[in-house]
């Protein structure tokens, strides 16, 4: 198991398609709603998906209308061609600016259970109980990333049948 996977939920996923790599490119980018302003508002249209995609990079974002969750699944990955073979492949996970809050909660945890350690017994709260309070502010990033993902699975699941139906030969 990665580390990323374990801290933050991350998966990778793969998006095998029987379609030409310009195709599937191009099928792909014509369903997805581009990123620019007010895009959030205007998935009540019909469109879902938020995102860019190219051949090296691909980025898609599943909204729910008037809905905003910085902690939503997200897919990143790149179209890979081998042996007349085209794939997405890539992962689900959240945007860096989680991962840096998540790592900053656990830098102050740290932090603090260096201090804990290292002030002895002078505190106003027992050791133990600022020790464990410590410890909790460096977990509490982590596990409310991972909670979030767990709650947006269905998000997840849903992004994933839009990748795979839109890269369905027909």
């Amino acid at each position: 198991m990665r580390i990323s996977h374990f801290l933050f939920g991350d998966s990778p996923a793969a998006f095998p398609t029987e379609l030409p790599l310009d195709e599937a490119v191009h099928r792909l980018s014509s369903v997805v709603e581009k990123y620019g302003f007010g895009s959030g508002f205007r998935v009540h249209e019909g469109r879902r998906v938020l995102g860019s995609v190219s051949p090296k990079r691909v980025r898609l974002t599943w909204m729910t209308p008037f809905v905003s969750n910085v902690f939503r699944p997200r897919f990143a990955g790149r179209f890979e061609s081998t042996d007349g073979k085209v794939v997405l492949v890539g992962k689900f996970g959240v945007i860096p600016v989680v991962k840096a809050w998540a790592c900053t909660f656990s830098a102050m945890g740290m932090l603090g259970t260096v201090a804990v350690v290292a002030q002895g017994d002078a505190g106003i709260h027992s050791q133990p109980l600022s020790l464990l309070m410590a410890i909790g502010v460096c977990v509490i990033g982590f596990v409310g990333v991972r909670v979030s993902q767990w709650l947006t699975l269905g998000v997840r699941r849903n992004l994933a049948g839009f990748i795979s139906t839109s890269l369905a030969t027909r």
